[in-house]
């Protein structure tokens, strides 16, 4: 019943709506067609009651942004109409029947003589004026910019949700300059949202503090201005000022370790932190028209784990963070600020609500694609405080938006808000970790005001995802028209090839924007295995297909479009690059293990093809940077093109010390370069070696735990060095076997050998890099045989986790003894009970003290945690356990 109720629905609604496409976007409330046309040609006036003056300034902004059509009359008053004369009539009126946010509705009426646009306020008049020239481009692209030729109709349309808008973060990535800002303003003006705000921690320049903002920071006089500028265009400019967490940029200075707690947490125990914030807000808050501010304060999950842990620690954590905001709003109170925040830290103890001051606003955000968020919602809902959603437009730690996810995340956490009630959506650009310039946004921004001006419908899954693809659809052939003013070719669909790369097995993380920045000579399995030259040349050849569809439509635009296909031709020859880099890295590989004059030559010209396409990229980066952005943390990013060009060019300096086992179980070093013809100098006894250490001829043994450190010099007489821990234990060359195979279901977990727990090679920061040996869903268990009896006095094992790739710490580890290899005996379970950050990679080292314990035989089983539990990514999944060496001592 609920799928036919939807066919009807979607039947009804795709009639007026979608079959008989207006062309406007957001797409209106209510539509009803009338029989005729109305031709708009150069002889149509537009005229106004000469009562009412505000209305001629939307009739200036609707001429001025009508430049397909090269000649309007000027507008004159309605008594100067003439009989039967084409004409766009403006009126303020006092009705309208409209469900919701009257202010902003309007009523468009097209018959064969005359176009009305009726509102109750000149908002709602502008708002009408944008449909109109949607209406006007729709048609006039649509008979191929030849007459405009429009149907009748009657539209009556109003925003179901009473602020719609924009969150450009500019704290965590580059800083967009005035004039890119106005042209963000004028957009969402366009989509008819409402209110524009922008993330700030320490970019705004502040008289009494000038030493946090940088030289082209924004200043309160900027503020200003682009406040006024908003103005215009009924786009509220929101106050914004991070007043608790992620300070790091202030913390960093010295001269503000008085109000630090930890390095990016201010103090709240300290009355130094209230006179700062007075401060600033004396300057920031006036700044800002609007009486709304966001205060942020979110994510400050570490609040007492430094200078305030004393304070913290007496009063607990939550009643430190209420406190703490409840001052900051009485500081904002006296600029007659209602206080906005972020809900999260709230959202995990909703009883802390009810410490919050009664008028305060709450923020809930997510950024991924949930089928529902009612229950991160329904708290807020029920604490009778005002309250937004904040969904994102997915461009944080990549190189391109993840449209898949934002077009779910923004429109199923738009109608879930409106469906309980928020009073706005502020759709988020986060910069962090990512070099996702905003001119890539400009679609997510359009599909927000989309989905809040008029919410989806539909809650069941399927019937929900049916509405969103319907809508989806149409909302492309609109924003296909509107922003690259083309009907018939879809620029859009060429923009999602460059996203949908990310959910191509070729290419898989490479959209995350460090993978192009990773060391050249880290020879992760994954990336060397035999399938990966075959990876590498697809991932080439289908990054080149939409590189160049993308470059010839970059040709085709001008403005805010081409910066956007630009944004997604540099994401697409970036995924190229990367997939270049690569391709060396395995040329590379081959010729460390077998260094012929054909490896070494092919090498070198891969490495040279590599560095001038980086330099390209880099350049088109910088191009695209400078469209938009000041020189603001620009250097940050370049920095990291340098570095990569760096490794390439000093490919042939760096040396590789190795270490395999002899048959007596005593590791062998060797040391060399990719391309052999560097003299090597070392040391084992930790002294720094020079040109008059050792010189390296062949492989030699150690008897102990030592470590090795070796030099090289490059062309210019610099020395090049490198040291490893070669490590020594007595359960080496002492293997016996694995009873749960390593790798079971990625086999670049192996750590290359069945022994490698027992190879006396330490695994790096990453368990990608091909030293760490993972089990998935089942127990490590591995066997040693010493060939006669031994004492053993301690067990250490190197563990690493990272609860968002799954990997646990293990709980239980059992120690077994056995004369025969056959029948076992347990020696002592031990129970680890270590706390586990929640998120990257973290090393844990273990020691068990098995004082007493003599053996021929030792077993060590190490008990998988088993399923992930709640909370955690990967919920009710097998969890992994990553070991890198069992030292027997």
């Amino acid at each position: 019943m609920r799928n036919f109720s939807l066919f009807i629905l979607l039947s009804l609604f795709g009639l007026q709506t979608f079959a008989q496409n207006t062309g406007i976007i957001p797409v209106p409330q209510q539509i009803e067609l009338k029989d005729g046309n109305f031709l708009w040609d150069n002889n149509v006036i537009l005229y106004y009651d000469g009562k009412q003056q505000q209305v001629f300034k939307i009739i200036d902004l609707l001429r001025n942004d009508i430049d397909l059509i090269t000649d309007i009359n000027n507008p004159v008053e309605s008594k100067k109409l003439k009989k039967n004369q084409s004409a766009v009539i403006f009126q303020l009126i006092n009705e309208i029947p409209a469900k919701e946010n009257l202010a902003q509705a309007y009523i468009i009426k097209i018959t064969p003589q005359s176009i009305t646009l009726q509102a109750r306020t000149e908002q709602g008049l502008f708002y009408a004026s944008q449909s109109l020239k949607q209406i006007l481009r729709y048609h006039y692209l649509k008979n191929n910019k030849q007459n405009i030729v429009i149907p009748c109709m009657q539209i009556i349309d109003w925003p179901s949700i009473e602020y719609r808008g924009w969150m450009d973060d500019i704290s965590r990535g580059p800083v967009p300059t005035l004039d890119f800002i106005k042209k963000e303003i004028r957009t969402l003006a366009e989509y008819k949202m409402n209110f524009f705000n922008l993330y700030t921690e320490h970019v705004f320049k502040l008289e009494s503090h000038p030493d946090i903002a940088p030289a082209d920071g924004l200043s309160a006089a900027e503020i200003k201005e682009l406040t006024e500028y908003a103005q215009q265009f009924y786009i509220e400019f929101i106050g914004n000022q991070q007043s608790f967490a992620h300070a790091e940029k202030t913390l960093s200075i010295p001269f503000y370790d008085n109000i630090t707690d930890t390095r990016s947490n201010i103090n709240p125990a300290t009355e130094e932190t209230y006179d700062f914030l007075e401060n600033v807000f004396a300057e920031v808050a006036p700044a800002y028209k609007s009486k709304l501010f966001n205060i942020n304060c979110d994510e400050t999950e570490g609040l007492g784990s430094g200078k305030a842990r004393a304070y913290v620690d007496s009063i607990g954590a939550e009643k430190a963070y209420c406190k703490h905001i409840c001052r900051v709003n009485e500081i904002l109170k006296k600029y007659d600020k209602n206080v906005m925040m972020w809900g999260d830290i709230i959202g995990k103890n909703p009883e802390m609500i009810k410490e919050m001051p009664d008028d305060m606003e709450f923020i809930v955000w997510s950024y991924v694609g949930n089928d529902d968020y009612s229950d991160i919602i329904i708290p807020f809902k029920e604490s009778g405080h005002p309250f937004w959603v904040a969904p994102g437009a997915s461009m944080w730690g990549t190189c391109f938006p993840d449209i898949k996810n934002y077009i779910k995340n923004i429109s199923n956490l738009s109608r879930d808000g409106y469906r309980y009630g928020c009073k706005g959506v502020l759709n988020t650009a986060w910069d962090d970790s990512g070099e996702s310039l905003f001119s890539s946004a400009w679609h997510s921004m359009a599909w927000c005001a989309e989905t809040t001006w008029n919410p989806l419908l539909e809650t069941e899954i399927k019937s929900a995802d049916q509405e969103r693809c319907l809508r989806e659809n149409t909302f492309n052939k609109n924003f296909n028209i509107h922003f690259f003013g083309s009907y018939d070719k879809d620029f859009v669909a060429d923009l999602y090839l460059t996203s949908q790369m990310r959910d191509s097995i070729i290419i898989g993380n490479w959209m995350n924007f460090g993978a192009i920045h990773e060391a050249l000579l880290d020879f992760y399995p994954d990336q060397v295995d035999k399938t990966a030259i075959t990876r590498c040349e697809q991932a080439i050849k289908y990054s080149l297909e939409v590189y160049n569809k993308l470059i010839k439509d970059r040709e085709m635009q001008s403005g805010n479009s081409r910066n956007f296909l630009d944004n997604a031709a540099a994401a697409a020859y970036r995924i190229y690059v990367t997939a270049l880099k690569n391709l060396l890295k395995v040329q590379l590989y081959k010729t460390l293990h077998n260094p012929t004059e054909e490896n070494i030559s092919l090498s070198k010209k891969q490495a040279s093809q590599l560095i001038d396409s980086l330099h390209k990229l880099k350049y088109d980066y910088v191009r695209i940077w400078n469209n938009e952005c000041r020189s603001y943390s620009r250097e940050m990013v370049t920095n990291r093109y340098d570095r990569s060009a760096y490794d390439i060019l000093n490919i042939g300096n760096k040396i590789f010390i190795n270490t395999e086992l002899s048959k007596s179980g005593f590791p062998v070093v060797s040391l060399k370069t990719i391309y052999n013809d560097r003299p090597i100098y070392y040391t084992i006894d930790g002294k720094t070696p020079d040109k008059d250490a050792s010189l390296y001829d062949k492989p030699f043994r150690i008897d102990r735990s030592c470590l090795t450190k070796a030099v090289s010099y490059d062309d210019f007489g610099n020395s090049i060095p490198a040291e490893k821990y070669i490590l020594y234990h007595k359960g080496m060359g002492h293997f016996y076997k694995l009873n749960t195979p390593a790798g079971n279901y990625r086999p670049e977990y192996s750590g290359g050998s069945d022994d490698a727990l027992l190879n006396g090679i330490i695994g790096s920061s990453n368990y990608k890099d091909g030293n760490w040996q993972g089990f998935y869903g089942t127990d490590g268990d591995i066997e040693m045989n010493f060939g006669k009896k031994e004492d053993i006095n301690n067990i250490k094992i190197n563990f690493l986790t990272n609860p968002y790739d799954w990997i646990l710490l293990p709980r239980v580890i059992n120690i077994y003894t056995s004369s025969d290899g056959i029948y076992y005996q347990l020696f002592k379970s031990y129970n680890i009970k270590d706390y586990v950050p929640d998120t990257g990679n973290n090393i844990i080292k273990k020691s068990f003290d098995t004082n007493g314990l003599s053996t021929r035989f030792l077993r060590v089983l190490i008990e998988n945690p088993g399923l992930i539990p709640t909370g955690l990514p990967g919920y009710n999944n097998p969890s992994w356990i990553f070991m890198d060496e069992i030292v027997v001592e």
